[in-house]
């Protein structure tokens, strides 16, 4: 996903809190004049408040949605181990929606990594220097841990608490001493997630547990074909039922989501369904393929890749295939919302909780500032929870009914009227010399634009020449290339337009198709199948040289690469080159993205039936630092699982403009027995803070295509991976 802005620090501002305290207010936002010191500033919006009361409670507010991938625990951490306070005694909760509350781009924890501690180091010297005052010693004498400032000499001591309504009076310190990697506790510890006993106990508040007082819920009834319109419907209603015409479709509303659901079941409901009726997968794939065999609009060009390949000793070409997919999110969508007294609340599980108020304050013409927004706990995101169509349909519903409403996707909703991963067509050659090494490489990626679709729901991003230079470095800014008047969107070459393999010459290339099919952000976006191709087609380029694929990898990239030491990692720490079970075979994939580089090794081997079986998994990630270890592996056990879903199972296909998936028995997930052992290794760079949430799916479909090859000499290109 796209990422909002990145600060090298944060802003802080400091102020008193009733009945004395000090609440400390934190900006990650992209660019801001650094604020007064007095906390009445309107310039000054923070993101996020640490609050430390008189009673020594430490309370603080995150601005980053908890989808599972524990930001709640990990920010805690940063803050934690520079205000030297044992994290577990933190109370956490949302912040309220703000205009800067977006998640996604694997970028919570890099936004935060410096404004957090900062604060927290601010926040500290500020409660030693009032320590210090009140005691008439030195600040030098004065030491900060347990949520209490001693001075060892005179064996005097005071909570935080007692020191906080002092501490809000002076100034914040512009450059608090931040603590060295040598001093810290915290950060680096595999602290228990801070959210797990509620989420065990049923104490979270997730998005489908809001219940409200003469609360209806609502199933919308949506056109099967994208782009259709409700052209009429008959049935009876009973009186305690009412049908709702909205933008998407027809609301059926009721007291709850059974009876709502039996009544919209049993009316008849016909549609226009509009321009994209005859569409199908099979012909969009036809028509992506012609136009591989096309020049597309050059993302990278480095030497003469196409005059190389003409010239070459020998050559390989290869088509990769990827079809659409949906996200399948365990808690479907789902949205409260009542409009009452000039103001708009929801109560929502998203990634974009600024879009979501925006979406709500248009349709009810209020201001932004007049929309109310609860952040619950998300039963998953992937970036499905980017989209604001759940957030729309309940606004207006609301809007239209003198009670909060609750719209509920069924999985079936969920899975037919999602925002897809893109069906992608790859096109790709390499040239040899005489000796066997890979002179040129060329990479053709033809698929639907997700930027431009995602900008088509708001404004426009195909933009004529003469648009002024701001706008264009405006745009540049959120993460598009600008090539002439044509933009391109970063996400369809991402993982492959920075070839890490040296390789003298590289053309790749895109070619932007019709956007029919409504597309959004999948966990690791265009990594998500940029790095099955590039990793999949590296490894048919060691085959063709006769080398083992780690030590042609291995050769390739540069002696001190870190694509290079997570893959080393991974092939020691799997056994690479020692002997098997009969019957199984390894392969190996690595891949950057998001800052960070993971490497993993996949032990598959083959049924009777011919169906693949993934048996263990080594993965090694180097994300700079990992703030909580455990964490970190989950995140990559998760991602291993996500992307195995997609790469042995899952597709979603159309005909007749129509989604033929509708539930889990034929959008199949992994099974828990169909689970590998995974293995994580964290290799400790001491780099810049890369991303953990979605890293770890771009290699997985690669390493087992390629172990499957290793296993039954059969390529596989296209998935789901299938060998009949």
């Amino acid at each position: 996903m796209i990422d909002p802005g990145l600060t090298r620090r944060g802003f802080l501002v400091a102020s008193s809190l009733a009945g004395g305290g000090l609440a400390l207010g934190v900006s990650l936002g992209r660019s801001q004049a650094a604020p007064a010191a007095d906390a009445g500033d309107t310039a000054f919006a923070p993101d996020v408040w640490i609050r430390i009361e008189s009673d020594n409670r430490i309370s603080f507010q995150i601005d980053r949605a908890e989808i599972g991938q524990g930001v709640m625990t990990a920010l805690t951490q940063l803050l934690a181990e520079e205000l030297e306070v044992d994290p577990t005694s933190v109370e956490v909760g949302f912040a309220p929606g703000d205009k800067m509350q977006m998640v996604g781009g694997s970028s919570s924890i890099r936004r935060s990594w410096e404004p957090l501690r900062r604060a927290g180091a601010a926040a500290r010297e500020m409660l030693v220097r009032a320590a210090a005052e009140g005691w008439g010693v030195p600040e030098a004498e004065c030491v900060a841990s347990g949520a209490q400032v001693r001075h060892p000499a005179s064996g005097r001591s005071a909570s935080y608490g007692e020191l906080a309504a002092r501490a809000a009076t002076y100034p914040v310190p512009e450059e608090p001493k931040l603590k060295e990697p040598a001093e810290w506790k915290t950060i680096g510890q595999p602290l228990p997630r801070l959210d797990a006993r509620s989420k065990v106990d049923g104490s979270a508040q997730f998005g489908i547990d809001v219940e409200l007082s003469g609360l209806r819920t609502a199933v919308v009834l949506r056109s099967p074909v994208f782009g259709g319109t409700l052209a009429g419907y008959s049935g009876e209603l009973p009186d305690d039922v009412t049908a709702v015409e909205i933008s998407s479709g027809l609301a059926v509303v009721a007291d709850g989501y059974w009876r709502a659901r039996q009544v919209a079941d049993g009316l008849e409901v016909e549609w226009d369904e509009g321009e994209h009726a005859s569409l199908s997968s099979a012909s969009m794939t036809d028509a992506f393929r012609e136009l591989a065999l096309e020049r597309g609009k050059s993302l990278t060009d480095e030497g003469d890749a196409i005059g190389e390949l003409e010239r070459s000793a020998s050559s390989i070409e290869a088509i990769y295939e990827l079809p659409f997919q949906a996200h399948a999110t365990m808690e479907p969508q789902n949205c409260t919302a009542w409009v009452h007294d000039g103001i708009c609340e929801i109560w929502v599980p998203t990634q974009n909780l600024n879009g979501a108020r925006r979406a709500a304050a248009k349709i009810c013409e209020i201001d932004t500032e007049r929309v109310v927004a609860h952040q619950t706990m998300a039963g998953g995101g992937f970036g499905r929870r980017a989209e604001v169509d759940f957030v729309s349909e309940a606004v207006e519903l609301a809007n239209k009914i003198d009670a909060p409403v609750r719209v509920l996707f069924s999985r079936e909703d969920d899975i037919q009227h999602d925002y897809y991963r893109p069906l992608t067509y790859h096109r790709l050659r390499a040239g040899f010399d005489a000796e066997g090494q890979p002179t040129s490489w060329c990479h053709h990626v033809v698929g639907p634009s997700l930027i431009a679709d995602i900008a088509s729901r708001s404004a426009a991003i195909y933009l004529p020449a003469w648009v002024p230079g701001p706008v264009v470095r405006g745009l540049r800014a959120l993460g598009l290339s600008v090539i002439g008047s044509w933009i391109a969107d970063p996400t369809t070459a991402e993982g492959a337009r920075e070839l890490p393999y040296e390789i003298a010459n590289v053309c790749v290339e895109a070619t932007s198709t019709g956007r029919a099919v409504p597309l959004g952000f999948w966990r690791s976006v265009g990594h998500s199948h940029n790095g099955f191709v590039v990793e999949g087609f590296i490894d048919e380029l060691a085959a063709v040289a006769g080398v083992d694929p780690f030590e042609f990898r291995r050769r390739l990239l540069g002696e001190h690469s870190r694509n290079r030491g997570v893959l080393e990692l991974a092939a020691e720490r799997a056994g690479w080159g020692n002997p098997l079970p009969a019957g199984h075979a390894l392969g190996i994939a690595q891949h950057e993205s998001f800052g960070s580089f993971v490497a993993q090794v996949a032990e598959v081997s083959i049924g009777d039936a011919q169906e693949i079986h993934v048996h263990r998994v080594v993965c090694a990630v180097d994300c700079g630092r990992a703030i909580n270890p455990d964490i970190v592996t989950a995140q990559m056990e998760g991602a291993i699982a996500f992307g195995l879903t997609a790469a042995l199972k899952s597709e979603i296909t159309l005909e007749r403009g129509r989604v033929v998936q509708s539930n889990f028995h034929d959008f199949p997930l992994l099974r828990f027995n169909e689970m590998p052992e995974v293995e994580v290794h964290i290799l400790e760079s001491g780099a810049e803070l890369g991303g953990i949430g979605e890293v770890g799916t771009p290699p997985i479909a690669s390493a087992v295509a390629n172990a499957v090859y290793a296993a039954t000499g059969k390529r596989l290109r296209k998935l789901p991976l299938r060998l009949s």
